[in-house]
């Protein structure tokens, strides 16, 4: 029988028994499938990521100014990207704030208030506004400076005044008496307290009140108007003053008043105050409608209505609403997809094994409040990530060495930006002692009890209300505003809004942002004798996290008496602070700009970029003695739109497990079936009848590698039609997995090699399938010092060489070209000399490994029941020859006289089978019956094979059809027992 007869026969009956195995044969093609379902699942969960082209705002450094580089760091804090260029990538243009709440109230009210003309007139009333509280405190306080002047009554009444026809005619006063009235002088002092609580009957009837009161021209006048006012009824004296409040022009008051004290001061034009109020009254009411105000009203509510935010995480908000404004919705975040790469997980997670753990240690350098504070922050694993990030530039310290005049001079200059915010940590201070003097100057001093009252006596009311009342602005306003009492005694209609709620809302603000202050280390720089000191130091703030760098200057000595004209220095800060110094740029490139501030950003994030340029404009200002007048602004590339997969990375670890777990059934079953077939000796059985070992192992590949290419090709219709892989070559990716199965197998023939147990075979292979993946995950962590050498050496395994595959699979999905036939021969890697055909290739010679292996082992250890050949035989010569001796001669003629296809064998064989029957009859008594029984149906085989050739000797070499051939499979089927 020919080489591919016996095949085609192993085949079929390989196949009957696939038949007889349905649970085996159904459980092998859908476990593989089942399993990719759960990766197409993953692949819908996560899609395919769009970002749109991205523009990003520039970054002020310390020397732009204080303001703005500590506006650039808050609203910057996440690096967003934006669809369309920013303010700041404009020429000439270097603010990329101008539309966050504050800038857009800025921007309208500089065009409604500023461009009006008589805002420039503000100045002028301010300088008024203090020639007139000058005046009312020395009336207080120094009444005898104004004793004896006064302030004459005709010069204070209107144009066309009718007071003195109304002395004359309705109260009957006398000419004389009249002009002493008109032509008299009122003494200012009087009123410094108010309007004195007294009738005017009681001044008239008493001529030392009238004296108090009143400088009269001449000796008789003050005896003349006692005795005529006197004389009149408390009605006329009411009419009398109601019509002196009538007549009195208090425009000419105002600005009579301050000529008391000093004849040449020009007083206080209340005319133009009035023009001067109502056109910015209607500028005002004009702003307060524009959406900049309303938004601020908005976002100032809850703190005007609450006194305080409810957590941090509010407060960044508002601030970021207030400050920041970015548009489209904030901006979007650039995420990293790998910051795996460098293994810096443990960064961006904060761990530092190097660090001891322990709990919050109270820090006595800093308030109870940052106490509180900074517990409640590294309570938190997520803020205990950002507090650890941002503590050394908030709370570390800058050493510097040598400590020379020299070198304090340039630290001097440099520390410019926090003497700025220590200025402000000072004005936050003094409004801790102004603030509660300011609340009493509004709540009960007597200028503004003064004022209170003078704008709630009904002439004043009416007048003001008559000068805007046009505005809808009126007396009852500033009176509600300047409200010192409680709720209930509002005037009815009024709101409940007044200076209180102003000045408790600047107050809280002020008071948060002391004690937030106070939390910040300002004096920073710290100055050792030499690089020695410096680093003990540095290594002892290390360990709190208070070290934000340290400048060492090379080149100056401390003794040096000059600054040379180029100063060299170095600056050195933690490691995990800055980018790493091993790479200049990324292995892999991946889609997408670096604006992951965590990683990617860490030099301006760190602080390295903002202390540079502190120092280096600190050595221009000490070299050139003059202020440098332009600040720096960084401004990052943008990057155009992009589709990255996050899938990616997914798919790159999960795609060689899950392979090996899809065939790990089917490694078992299948070493199991071939360890079977030698626990049963019937290999052995099927050699005897003439099929060659070459058959029998053509026969399982074949067997193994039709049923696992179905299920193979079924993954890759799976996998292309859910959308996992979205640009590889689907034949490409169909052969790749083809080349695993074929590996697979082999290495299958190889782990059979080792057992003569069926079950131990099964169990032990599934588990030495898996583990001989695990290589590769180890590989991948340290896939940055692998050599194309060692890559070779690991490839040797056939689940690392897929799972090398996978890894440029993965990275050319990512990349968004997929695997082509046109870059199969290269790598993503710059400098890599391993590819996806070089995967392939170390594949294709694995499994020609095993096959080699498979082949020796199998010879040198056949098994219980096999000949085995000695560990040198594929060097002898007989081996690859055959024998010839005069033995062998002799049994090659036999086999020339009997073939092997009439179910002949030869003397040689029979007395080799007869004695291991004879042994195993003699050893192994307590052997299975079902073993006994099979042997002896081989016995009787061979008994029965002698009969024939004795009885039809005659009939040899006839061939036999193919139905006798299939007879014969089939009895030997039935011999063989059914197994799972």
């Amino acid at each position: 029988m020919n080489f591919f007869r016996q095949v085609r026969l192993l085949l079929w009956k390989n196949w009957i028994l696939r038949k007889r195995q349905k649970l085996r044969f159904l459980v092998e093609l859908l476990w593989p499938l089942s399993l990719f379902l759960a990766l197409v699942w993953l692949r819908k969960a996560n899609p395919l990521y769009r970002q749109h082209e991205c523009h990003f705002p520039n970054k002020a450094m310390p020397s732009a100014g204080t303001l703005p580089w500590l506006h650039g760091i808050f609203c910057n804090m996440n690096n967003p990207c934006f669809r369309s260029p920013t303010h700041g990538e404009g020429p000439g243009v270097v603010s990329n704030y101008k539309n966050s709440i504050l800038a857009r109230v800025y921007k309208d009210a500089q065009e409604l208030l500023l461009e009006t003309p008589e805002i420039h007139d503000l100045g002028r009333i301010w300088d008024e506004l203090i020639i007139m509280t000058q005046f009312m405190e020395t009336m207080r306080t120094n009444p005898e400076r104004i004793a004896g002047r006064g302030i004459r009554i005709l010069d204070i009444l209107k144009d066309g005044e009718t007071l003195t026809s109304f002395l004359l005619e309705n109260v009957g006063l006398t000419d004389f008496v009249v002009y002493q009235l008109i032509n008299a002088q009122v003494r200012p002092e009087q009123f410094a307290y108010g309007v004195p609580s007294l009738t005017l009957k009681d001044i008239a009837c008493s001529e030392v009140l009238l004296d108090r009161f009143i400088i009269f021209s001449s000796r008789r006048g003050l005896p003349s108007v006692h005795k005529a006012m006197c004389a009149l009824s408390q009605d006329s004296l009411q009419r009398v003053e109601d019509a002196l409040y009538a007549n009195v022009d208090f425009f000419k008051l105002f600005r009579m008043l301050p000529t008391v004290l000093d004849r040449n001061s020009p007083g206080a034009d209340l005319k133009a105050w009035g023009r001067v109020l109502s056109n910015v009254s209607q500028a005002v009411q004009k702003l307060a409608r524009k959406p900049s105000v309303q938004d601020l009203l908005r976002v100032l509510q809850p703190l005007v209505e609450d006194g305080r935010p409810e957590s941090l995480g509010h407060l960044v908000s508002l601030l970021s609403d207030l400050l920041c404004g970015y548009p489209e919705g904030g901006g979007s975040r650039v995420l990293s997809f790998n910051w795996y790469e460098d293994n810096n997980y443990k960064a961006f997670l904060g761990i530092d094994s190097t660090r001891k753990k322990s709990g919050y240690l109270y820090d006595n350098t800093t308030t109870p409040f940052c106490n509180a504070l900074i517990q409640n922050l590294e309570s938190n694993p997520l803020t205990k990530i950002a507090w650890s990030a941002v503590k050394p530039l908030l709370m570390g310290k800058i050493l510097f060495a040598p400590d020379s005049p020299f070198v304090r001079e340039i630290v001097k200059n440099a520390n410019s930006t926090f003497e700025e915010l220590e200025r402000l940590q000072l004005l936050t201070k003094a409004w801790e002692e102004v603030g509660p003097q300011l609340w009493y100057f509004f709540q009960n001093s007597l200028q503004m009890n003064m004022i209170r009252d003078s704008l709630k006596h009904p002439t004043v009311r009416d007048f003001l209300n008559s000068q805007m009342g046009a505005e809808g602005f009126t007396a009852e306003h500033i009176i509600n505003f300047l409200h010192n009492g409680s709720p209930r005694s509002r005037e009815k209609g009024m709101v409940d809004f007044d200076w209180r709620n102003i000045f408790s809302a600047v107050d809280q603000v002020l008071r948060l942002l002391s004690q937030y202050l106070e939390c910040l280390t300002l004096d920073k720089f710290e100055g050792y004798l030499d690089e020695t000191q410096l680093t003990r130091q540095a290594l002892y703030l290390l360990e709190e996290n208070k070290l934000w760098a340290a400048v060492v200057f090379s080149d100056l000595e401390p003794t040096a008496s000059n600054l040379p004209p180029h100063v060299t220095y170095k600056i050195r800060m933690d490691i995990d602070a800055v980018e790493k110094t091993n790479k200049i740029k990324d292995r892999y490139w991946d889609p997408g700009p670096r604006a992951d501030p965590v990683d990617d950003l860490r030099y301006i994030w760190g602080g390295f970029a903002y202390l540079q340029d502190m120092i280096e404009h600190g050595i221009i200002k000490t070299q050139t003695s003059t202020e440098v007048p332009f600040g720096i602004y960084l401004q990052q590339m943008p990057y155009p739109c992009f589709v990255d997969d996050v899938f990616m990375i997914t798919l790159n670890r999960a795609f060689p497990i899950f392979m090996v777990l899809a065939w790990i059934y089917s490694v078992s079953m299948t070493v199991k079936s071939i360890v079977l077939e030698k626990e049963m000796h019937l290999k052995e059985a099927m050699k005897n009848r003439g099929i060659t070992n070459g058959v029998i192992w053509c026969t399982w590949f074949l067997d193994s590698f039709s049923m696992m290419a179905v299920s193979t090709l079924l993954l890759t219709a799976l996998i292309m039609h859910g959308q996992v892989l979205h640009y590889s070559n689907p034949l490409l990716f169909f052969l790749f997995l083809l080349t695993f199965t074929t590996a697979t197998i082999m290495q299958c023939f190889l782990f059979s090699t080792f057992f003569s147990k069926a079950n131990l075979a099964a169990a032990c292979s599934g588990v030495i399938y898996f583990t001989l993946y695990l290589p590769h995950i180890i590989c991948f962590v340290w896939q940055d010092h692998l050599t194309v050498n060692l890559k070779i050496l690991a490839s040797l395994l056939s689940q690392v060489a897929f799972g090398f595959g996978t890894e440029y699979l993965s990275r050319y999905e990512e990349q968004g070209l997929g695997l082509q036939w046109g870059n199969i021969r290269t790598s993503p890697l710059e400098g890599d000399e391993y590819s996806f055909l070089f995967s392939i290739n170390m594949m294709v010679f694995d499994a020609f490994l095993y096959g080699i292996l498979s082949w020796y082992l199998d010879n040198v250890f056949p098994g219980d029941y096999g000949l085995p050949q000695p560990w040198y035989f594929p060097v002898l010569e007989s081996y690859w020859l055959g024998s010839r001796s005069p033995e062998a001669e002799k049994t090659a003629t036999a086999h020339e006289k009997c073939p092997e296809s009439e179910g002949c064998v030869d003397q040689k064989t029979m007395e080799r089978e007869k004695n291991e029957s004879n042994t195993n009859k003699s050893e192994g008594p307590e052997k299975t019956e079902e073993k006994s029984d099979g042997q002896g149906k081989k016995d009787g085989k061979n008994k029965q094979c002698k009969h024939k050739r004795e009885k039809e000797p005659g009939e040899q070499g006839k061939p036999k059809t193919d139905v006798q051939d299939k007879d014969e499979i089939n009895s030997k089927e039935r011999e063989q027992p059914e197994y799972f």
